[in-house]
């Protein structure tokens, strides 16, 4: 699937089934959203990504067949990556 992360299940504790990241359907989260659903869930998980997840979230924008340039940009700033 161009323009998608996919992890298959198992990915140790974060994925336990087949997961598909779509980076155009991504959507914004106020910092004080995040710090008052973590003081709520303190048990929650939150930890790191799997590794290079980054690198793959990268590329499925830069290859997304349904994902205009203007917002390929727009997604790459928002994860710190300044060229198309």
């Amino acid at each position: 699937m161009p323009g998608c992360v996919i992890y298959e299940s198992g990915v140790p504790g974060i994925f336990p089934k087949r997961t598909i990241i779509d980076p155009k359907k991504t959507y914004h989260v106020l910092n004080r959203a995040i710090a008052r659903d973590i003081a709520a869930n303190p048990a929650r998980f939150l930890g790191s990504l799997p590794v290079g997840f980054h690198d793959l979230l990268v590329e499925a924008i830069r290859h997304s067949r349904s994902m205009s340039d203007r917002l390929k940009i727009e997604r790459l700033l928002m994860i710190g990556v300044t060229a198309l």
